[in-house]
């Protein structure tokens, strides 16, 4: 089966919460527009009292507008649960600060659809949450039933948190019962504490999708060895997760028995582009890890970066780590990780990878990728279809200001340059060369000069003369 017709097969459920909380009740005739000109925390032309009007009228989706003219919104108590269908924006980058807990922001119950543009949220707290799931914007209903979907762009979430003493911290950031989607958007500095942790970022049981996102700094951490701790930056279950464009940086777990430094999944598929994973930290898994199932879940992972991710779990130190799940790779780079992969499932369809220098082991194999070509590898990671060779690293960084991600390059006469291609290009075969790279640049060019195009190994083509800088995000 092929990798287009892998991510056909997951259809997807639902989400949604936030410091708003999202709910439902009746009166009213008409969908509306409500002006926020004031940034107190009440009265007339309140953020609060737009929230309570939109609350009153049956008459769905509203939309409220952010039409402040200067300054923030300083929030000093909860929110009103949302009932309706809302639609929240501002025609510039507006922000919303709370301090108080519990989380003042937006919270959702009953179901519907919520979208937020152009809108920052800020929580500072004089005192520990009590917010056991979703700091910053959340929507639960466990019946399954009521279910909201949530778009979320050009929006700054900073330092949103989710704590329990009792309980498992959830989704520090966003909790969500329903789809969403998130771009053009950071998460910083996010957290998720508790008896048990999972999501310091975002948590949910519903498809996720996410689009131009730097997530950074979060955090899932518990006071205990013995409980689950899951995803310092996304935790998702039985669901689908698609992310491009995105950057994960400095997320993690703690305890060596933690999974997932940036991204968990359990029961899930998984679906990575242009995706740059650096300085993540678990137990194992330190960037990525996928736990199947039944379902025969997959990763397809294309044109993405793993580089200084780290750990201390005796079993598996791995930066991706893929149990029971089907994979499709091709593209991709590793480069300075305790150690590249490790892969417990069928492989479908591996192409044009470079495992660089690793501090242990490379990678591990329980059944060796078929068909895989042009796969480049360190003396510490090999298997069919790879070649043993100096792939001359350069660095890893953003080629240009225009770039969205950074990536890795690599030195000139370096042998993954016009490694393969012969066999043409497919979007769906991942034992050929893609159709563009980790920057959107189309493939395949002559990079060595000899009047023959073909593709690149790795997640850039043509980036061997291009200003890649050597250490981090400069």
């Amino acid at each position: 089966m092929s990798a287009l017709e892998k991510t056909k097969r997951a259809q997807p459920r639902s989400l949604l919460a936030l410091g708003f909380v999202l709910a439902a009740t009746a009166s009213a005739t008409k969908a509306a527009n409500f002006d926020v000109t004031s940034a107190a925390d009440s009265g007339a032309g309140s953020l609060r009292q737009a929230i309570m009007s939109a609350n009153a009228n049956s008459a769905a989706p509203h939309t409220i507008n952010i039409a402040i003219s200067a300054g923030s919104i300083e929030l000093l108590s909860a929110l009103p649960v949302i009932t309706r269908s809302l639609s929240i924006t501002a025609q510039t980058r507006k922000t919303i600060r709370f301090s108080v807990a519990p989380a003042l922001a937006f919270s959702a119950l009953g179901g519907g659809t919520f979208t937020m543009t152009n809108v920052n949220l800020q929580f500072t707290p004089v005192a520990p949450t009590t917010v056991s799931e979703g700091g910053c914007i959340r929507s639960v209903d466990n019946s399954g039933v009521n279910r909201w979907t949530m778009t979320i762009s050009n929006a700054t979430l900073t330092g949103c948190s989710a704590f329990s003493s009792s309980l498992a911290g959830r989704g520090g950031a966003i909790r969500a019962n329903g789809p969403l989607t998130l771009r053009d958007s950071q998460i910083v500095d996010a957290s998720a504490q508790g008896v048990g942790a999972q999501g310091g970022a975002i948590y949910s049981d519903a498809n996720v999708t996410l689009e131009r996102v730097q997530i950074t700094g979060a955090r899932a951490i518990s006071s205990s060895s013995a409980e689950l701790i899951r995803g310092g930056a996304v935790y998702l279950s039985n669901a689908r997760l698609s992310v491009i464009d995105t950057t994960f940086e400095n997320n993690q777990t703690n305890f060596n028995e933690s999974l997932g430094g940036a991204i968990f999944l359990e029961q899930g598929s998984l679906i990575l582009n242009r995706t740059a994973f650096f300085a993540n930290s678990a137990g194992a898994g330190h960037a990525v890890a996928a736990l199947g199932g039944q379902s025969n879940p997959f990763a397809v992972i294309e044109n993405s970066s793993f580089v200084s991710n780290r750990g201390n779990s005796p079993s598996f130190p791995t930066a991706l780590l893929l149990d029971n799940v089907e994979l499709f790779m091709r593209h991709s780079a590793f480069h300075d990780n305790v150690s590249a992969f490790a892969h417990f499932g069928s492989t479908f369809g591996f192409s044009g990878n470079v495992f660089g220098s690793q501090s242990l082991n490379g990678c591990l194999f329980t059944a060796m990728p078929v068909g895989a070509i042009a796969n480049f590898g360190s003396a510490a990671c090999t298997a069919p279809g790879f070649l043993l060779a100096d792939t001359r690293f350069a660095g890893f960084g953003k080629a240009s200001a225009s770039d969205l991600v950074p990536l890795i390059a690599f030195l000139p006469g370096s042998p993954i340059f016009d490694a393969y291609g012969g066999s043409g290009q497919s979007t769906s075969d991942f034992n050929q060369c893609a159709l563009a790279d980790a920057r959107g640049q189309p493939r395949p060019r002559d990079d060595d000069g000899n009047g023959a195009s073909n593709c690149d190994a790795g997640p850039g083509e043509s980036v061997k003369d291009l200003p890649i800088f050597k250490d981090g995000f400069e």
